[in-house]
């Protein structure tokens, strides 16, 4: 079974799948950017392109999401919206589960208010990923939600 883990933006979209047949760590990352110069709509175009072009091959059988929230200061929550609406069509006959970020860290993590740099240092001791201390945080919330889907699979039985 292949899980991904998927870091929703519309400028830069982590994403990280796993293999339970594998060894515990992610058989494929990576990152998505899109340029801001460019219209929204393109933009999501070639999110969904990259989408296709990166993950196409896996056989992907369970999609791990953040669930958003609204904050009224974030001026790119409808954005963010479309890209979501694009991997959720693109995964449309997939299961997908939205979790809240915070309930992640803690399941996983110990605490639900870590930073940045904390994720980073204790996933390292978790799960092995080539390079994670030059990842960009988007991939690093993508292997975190993977990782999570893992989890689900093997304690709970969630398919």
């Amino acid at each position: 079974m292949k899980i991904l883990g998927i870091d929703i933006g519309y400028d830069r979209c982590g994403y990280a799948v796993f293999d339970l047949r594998s060894p515990i760590g992610p058989i494929d990352y990576g990152l998505i950017v899109t340029e801001k110069n460019v219209e929204m709509r393109l933009r999501l175009r070639k999110l969904k392109n990259a989408l296709y072009e990166n993950l196409s091959s896996h056989n992907i059988e369970l999609v791990v999401l953040e669930k958003l929230f609204y904050n009224r200061k974030n001026t790119v929550f409808e954005k963010i919206c479309m890209a979501k609406g694009v991997i959720m069509e693109f995964f449309a006959d997939i299961k997908v589960i939205e979790l809240e970020p915070k309930k992640v860290k803690k399941d996983i993590l110990g605490s639900g208010d870590l930073n940045k740099s904390d994720i980073k240092r204790i996933l390292k001791r978790i799960i092995h990923v080539d390079n994670m201390d030059r990842l960009k945080d988007d991939v690093i919330d993508a292997i975190l939600l993977g990782y999570y889907g893992v989890r689900l699979v093997q304690f709970y039985g969630i398919k």
